[in-house]
C-alpha cells in the first residue's frame, strides 16, 4: 500500500518550553512563540499555550463569556419589557416618560453590545494571507537555525503566527483531545486522541458516513493506541510528533488557498501521519486518493459558501448599470440588446462558482498581464470552457483579478442576435456599432461562445462577409480585450490560418482529470441532493467521474459526469424514494444504459473478473490450455501495470490453423470480461488489401465524418478489437495500429483522438501455421517456438516494431480427436438451449456422441467439420420433426444410435 506523503516538518522548538507551550509564567526567550518551521522563506511558529492551566482558563472565560451574555440578552429584555409597561399604565403614575424613553435605549444599547460579542465570536480566527499571482511577491527570507537565538526572533520580519488561522472548532479539537488525554490518563495527547476529538464534530461524522465508515469502527480503532501514564507527570503535554500536526493542517490549508485552517485539514494531518491509520482504512476499501477526495469535498463546499459570501459583499459596492467606479463610462444600449452581462449575473449570484480550474485561470491572467492580449479557449465541447469565463466574471466582482480586469463588466455577446436576419452588409455595420460603443465606455471586456460560428457564416456569395474577420481588424487597432472559445477542430479548420488567430493569444484547456472531475461533482452535489431529496455517498460520485470517462465517450469530464449523478439521484428517487442514499450500484445502471455496456460489466470489480478468468474461458473453449493461460495472465499483468490507462489493456496475436478456436477466444474473451459478445468490433483486413484502404478505416482527410473504425471505437469504448487474418492487409493500414496498441489512442481524419485505453485489440493469423505444426510435432517447447516466431519468422508478415507492439503471441494448437469429442458436446449444448426455449427436451446418447465426433474429425481444418457434421445429422432431423408437427411443447427429442425417437407427455 502506497503511504501519503507529508511535507517536511523540521520543528524548531523554545529550548525552555514544551512544544505548545508550558505550565508557568511565558518564556522570556520565545516570549510566547514556543515552536515553529521555515517554510518557503517564512517563520511559522505557534503562539498559543495548549497546556492545562491554560486551556482551562479559556474554558472557563468561554463559560464566563456565556452567562455574561445570557445575563445581558435578560437585562435587555427586562428593559424592554420596562419600557412596554409603561404603556399598559398610563403615564404620571409613579413612572416619568423621560425616564422610560431611558429605560428603553438601555435595553437597545445592552443589546447591540450582546450583538457585537456574538460577532466578535464568531469570527475567531484570521484569514491566511496569500500573494496574488500578479502581484511581486515578497522576498524570501533566510531563517537562523536557532530563532529564539538572542534578538533573532525579534529581527525575523516575515513570520506568521499560525495558531490564529485555526477556526474555533479546530481549537476547540485540540483542546478537547487534551481533555482526553487527561480523562485516560495518559501522559501525552498523540495524533489518535485528536482523531477521537474530531469525531464528535457534523463535519467529520458527514466524511465517514459518505466513506460508509462506522464512527464505533473508528473509536474502537483509535482506542488500540491509548498509553497509560507511566511516568508520573501530573498533566498531559502536547508531544512533538502532535504538535507537527498543526503545521501538516496549516500547510495543507495553504496549499489550497484557504482562509483557515478547518476540521479536514486536521483529520489529513492525522490520516498522513499515521500508516497504521492509513491501513486501517485501506482494509475498508479506502485509499489515499478516495481520502484526498472526500476531505476535498468538504473543504470545497466550505471554499465555496465563503467565495459566495465574499461575492455577495462585494457586489453590494458594485455598480449594476455598467458604471465605473470614477463615473467614467458611458451608456451602451445597443451592446446590450445584443448581450448578456455576465458581471451583473456574478453580482446578483446568479452563476456558480468555479472549481478545479484555478491553472487554466493563472495562465489566462499570465498572458493579460504580460501583453494585454485578447484569450482564446480552446477545449473539446463539455470540458467547462464558459464555465472558466463565468467563474472570472466572479473574481471580476470579488475585485480578485489582475489590474486590467478590475472595474470591468465582462459582457457575452450574442452571435444569434448579431447575425439573426442580416445581410452581410448589415451584419457587419451591427459588429462595428458593437465595437464603437465598448471603445466608447472603456470598461468592457467581450465574451462570444463558439466563435467559429461568426467566421463563414456570411461567405459563398457576391459581396460576402466574414463577420470574424470584421472583429479581428477591430482588435488589431485595439481599445478593448476579449474572450472567445472554440472546440480544437473548428480552431483547425476555421481560425487558426486566419487574421482571428493573430489577434488572439491560444489557451488550450484540457479535459478535466478524474480527480478534478469528482471535486467539481462534489461542489455540484449540494444542488442534486436538495433539488432530489437524495444524498450521495463518495462511492457514487468518484463512480460517476470514472465510469463516464471510462465508458461514455460522447462527451467529456466534467459534464458526463455530471448528467450520470443527476440521472443516478433521479432514479435512487423513484425507487426508493426521497432521503435515500445513491450509491455506486445506482451510477453502474445509469452508466450501463447510457453505454449499452451491460451492469455486471461495468459495477463489477475489475479484479475478481480478472481472477477467474482462465476458469470462465475454459467452460467455452475446449483445450487449448496453454493459450488460454497466457491470454489470462497477459490480461492481468497488463491491466496492474497500466493504471495510468496510457495503453490499450492488451494486445494479442493470435496464430494457429483454420477452426481451432482463435476467434472463439477472442468472442470468450468480450463475453466473460467485457459483458457480452456484443462488445466486440470486428473487421476481416482481407478487405482492407489496398494502398487507400486506411481512409475507410479513419475517414476522408479534411472532410467532415469519421472512419468506420474510429467511429466503431467511440460508440464501444470498451470492447474487443478483432482483427482476423491479419497477414493480409496492407502494411500501411497494419500502421494506423500502432499509435493505438502503443498510446491507446487514435485520430480520426478529422484531428479528432478517439480514446483506446479501454479497447483489447486481438489479431488473429494463419501465418507460419505449417512452421508452427511441424516444430510443434518435433517437440519444439511452447517458449522455444514462440521466442524463435518473434525474432525472425514472423518478420517474413510483419514489421519488428509491430510485433513488438503485442503482449503476448499466443499459439493456438491442433484439435485433437478428443477436443472435437468435447467440442461436439458444447455444441449440443447450443441446440438444447434453443430448444428449451421452445419448451422442447432434448438427449443425445454418448453413442451418438461418439459417433459424431468421428465424422466431424478432421485435423486440417479444426472444429469447423464439426459443425456442419452438427447441422447435417441433429439439426436438420429436429427442423424436419418440427415442421411436421410431430413434436410438441413438453416433449422430449432423443438421439440415439438406431434413430431419432419422440418422447411425448
Amino acid at each position: 500500500m502506497k503511504s501519503a506523503e507529508l511535507p517536511k516538518i523540521d520543528l524548531k522548538i523554545c529550548p525552555q518550553c514544551q512544544p505548545a507551550g508550558r505550565n508557568d509564567n511565558a518564556c522570556t526567550q520565545c516570549r510566547g512563540a514556543y515552536s515553529g518551521i521555515a517554510h518557503k522563506g517564512e517563520f511559522l511558529y505557534w503562539g498559543t499555550s495548549l497546556t492545562s492551566e491554560e486551556i482551562k482558563f479559556r474554558h472557563g472565560m468561554l463559560k464566563t463569556g456565556v452567562i455574561w451574555n445570557l445575563i445581558l440578552g435578560i437585562l435587555g429584555l427586562v428593559c424592554v419589557g420596562y419600557f412596554a409597561y409603561t404603556f399598559v399604565k398610563p403615564f404620571g403614575v409613579g413612572v416619568g416618560v423621560s425616564s422610560s424613553y431611558f429605560v428603553l435605549w438601555l435595553g437597545i444599547l445592552i443589546w447591540l453590545y450582546l450583538l457585537m460579542r456574538v460577532i466578535r465570536r464568531t469570527k475567531s480566527y484570521v484569514p491566511i494571507q496569500y500573494h496574488k499571482s500578479w502581484d511581486q511577491k515578497t522576498k524570501q527570507e533566510v531563517i537562523p537555525d536557532n530563532p529564539w537565538a538572542k534578538g533573532a526572533f525579534s529581527h525575523i520580519k516575515n513570520k506568521k503566527e499560525i495558531s490564529q488561522s485555526f477556526s474555533k472548532e479546530s481549537v476547540l479539537v485540540l483542546e478537547n483531545a487534551y481533555f482526553l488525554a487527561e480523562t485516560i490518563k495518559s501522559a501525552e495527547v498523540d495524533k489518535y486522541q485528536i482523531l477521537v476529538a474530531l469525531l464528535g464534530f457534523p463535519e467529520i461524522q458527514g466524511i465517514l458516513t459518505r466513506l460508509g465508515v462506522s464512527l464505533h469502527t473508528v473509536k474502537d480503532f483509535a482506542g488500540k493506541f491509548a498509553k497509560p501514564n507511566t511516568s508520573g507527570v501530573k498533566h498531559p503535554v502536547y508531544n512533538t510528533e502532535t504538535v507537527s500536526l498543526f503545521y501538516v493542517a496549516y500547510l495543507e490549508a495553504a496549499k489550497h488557498h484557504k482562509t483557515y485552517v478547518g476540521l479536514g485539514e486536521l483529520l489529513w494531518g492525522v490520516y498522513a501521519s499515521s500508516r497504521e491509520m492509513q491501513e486501517f482504512f485501506y482494509d475498508l476499501g479506502i485509499d489515499i486518493r478516495q481520502m484526498k477526495n472526500v476531505i476535498a469535498w468538504v473543504r470545497v463546499r466550505d471554499m465555496l459558501k465563503q467565495r459566495w459570501r465574499m461575492s455577495r459583499s462585494a457586489a453590494k459596492h458594485r455598480r449594476k448599470g455598467g458604471m465605473d467606479k470614477a463615473m467614467t463610462a458611458v451608456a451602451t444600449p445597443f451592446l446590450n440588446a445584443l448581450s448578456q452581462d455576465l458581471t451583473v449575473m456574478a453580482a446578483y449570484g446568479h452563476l456558480e462558482q468555479l472549481v478545479g480550474r484555478e491553472a487554466e485561470l493563472q495562465t489566462v491572467f499570465r498572458v493579460l498581464q504580460g501583453g494585454k492580449q485578447s484569450v482564446l479557449l480552446v477545449g473539446e465541447s463539455g470540458v467547462g470552457k464558459e464555465a472558466i469565463v463565468e467563474g472570472l466574471a466572479l473574481r471580476m466582482v470579488r475585485d480578485d483579478v489582475p489590474p486590467v480586469l478590475q472595474d470591468k463588466r465582462l459582457v457575452r455577446l450574442s452571435v444569434a442576435k448579431l447575425l439573426a436576419g442580416a445581410t452581410p452588409a448589415q451584419a457587419q455595420e451591427r459588429l462595428l456599432r458593437v465595437i464603437a460603443e465598448v471603445r466608447r465606455a472603456k470598461n468592457i471586456i467581450l465574451f462570444i461562445a463558439d466563435i467559429e460560428n461568426m467566421i463563414g457564416v456570411t461567405t459563398g456569395g457576391e459581396g460576402s462577409l466574414d463577420v470574424a474577420e470584421v472583429l479581428a481588424r477591430g482588435l488589431e487597432k485595439g481599445g478593448f480585450l476579449m474572450f472567445a472559445t472554440t472546440t480544437p477542430e473548428s480552431y483547425r479548420r476555421f481560425v487558426s490560418n486566419t487574421t482571428t488567430a493573430q489577434v488572439f493569444s491560444k489557451v488550450d484547456v484540457e479535459e478535466m482529470s478524474v480527480d478534478q472531475a469528482i471535486q467539481v461533482l462534489e461542489a455540484k452535489a449540494g444542488r442534486t441532493e436538495y433539488e432530489k431529496k437524495v444524498w450521495f455517498s463518495y462511492n457514487a460520485v468518484e463512480q460517476a467521474a470514472m465510469l463516464s470517462g471510462k465508458y461514455i465517450q460522447s462527451d467529456r469530464l466534467p459534464r458526463k459526469a455530471m448528467q450520470v449523478m443527476k440521472e443516478a439521484a433521479e432514479l435512487a428517487s423513484n425507487e426508493r424514494g426521497k432521503d435515500t442514499l445513491v450509491t455506486q450500484h445506482d451510477v453502474s445502471k445509469i452508466v450501463s444504459e447510457k453505454s449499452k455496456i451491460p451492469v455486471t460489466a461495468v459495477g463489477e470489480d475489475e479484479s475478481e473478473r480478472l481472477l477467474r478468468l482462465e476458469k470462465a474461458l475454459h467452460k467455452r473453449i475446449v483445450g487449448q490450455n496453454e493459450a488460454v493461460e497466457v491470454v489470462s495472465q497477459a490480461l492481468r499483468r497488463a491491466r496492474a501495470q497500466l493504471a495510468s490507462g496510457k495503453r490499450t489493456i492488451a494486445n494479442f496475436l493470435f496464430l494457429g490453423p483454420t477452426g481451432v478456436g482463435k476467434t472463439e477466444l477472442a468472442k470468450t474473451v468480450s463475453s466473460v470480461y467485457f459483458g457480452g459478445e456484443q462488445q466486440m468490433i470486428r473487421f476481416d483486413m482481407s478487405e482492407f488489401q489496398d494502398d487507400t484502404s486506411f481512409v475507410r478505416l479513419i475517414g476522408q482527410p479534411n472532410k467532415k465524418g469519421s472512419g468506420i473504425l474510429t467511429e466503431a471505437i467511440r460508440e464501444k469504448p470498451f470492447a474487443v478489437l478483432l482483427l482476423d487474418e491479419l497477414e493480409k492487409a496492407n502494411p500501411k493500414v497494419l500502421n494506423l495500429f500502432l499509435q493505438l496498441m502503443d498510446d491507446g489512442r487514435i485520430t480520426d481524419s478529422t484531428g479528432k483522438t478517439i480514446d483506446c485505453t479501454n479497447i483489447m485489440l486481438v489479431a488473429t493469423s494463419n501465418a507460419g501455421t505449417q512452421y508452427v505444426s511441424e516444430q510443434l510435432k518435433a517437440g519444439k517447447s511452447y517458449e522455444a517456438l514462440q521466442d524463435e516466431l518473434m525474432r525472425g519468422k514472423l518478420s517474413e508478415w510483419f514489421r519488428p516494431e509491430f510485433l513488438n507492439r503485442f503482449d503476448a503471441i499466443v499459439l493456438f494448437e491442433a484439435l485433437t480427436q478428443e477436443n472435437i469429442r468435447e467440442i461436439a458436446k458444447l455444441m449440443l449444448k447450443k441446440v438444447e438451449k434453443k430448444l428449451d426455449d421452445q419448451g422442447i427436451l432434448l438427449e443425445v446418447d454418448d453413442a451418438v456422441i461418439e459417433d459424431l465426433a468421428k465424422a466431424g474429425f478432421d485435423p486440417q481444418f479444426g472444429a469447423r467439420p464439426m459443425r456442419r457434421t452438427i447441422q447435417d445429422k441433429v439439426e436438420n432431423s429436429i427442423a424436419e420433426l418440427i415442421l411436421g408437427k410431430k413434436v410438441r411443447r413438453g416433449d422430449v427429442i432423443h438421439f440415439t444410435s438406431t434413430g431419432v425417437n419422440v418422447k411425448t407427455k
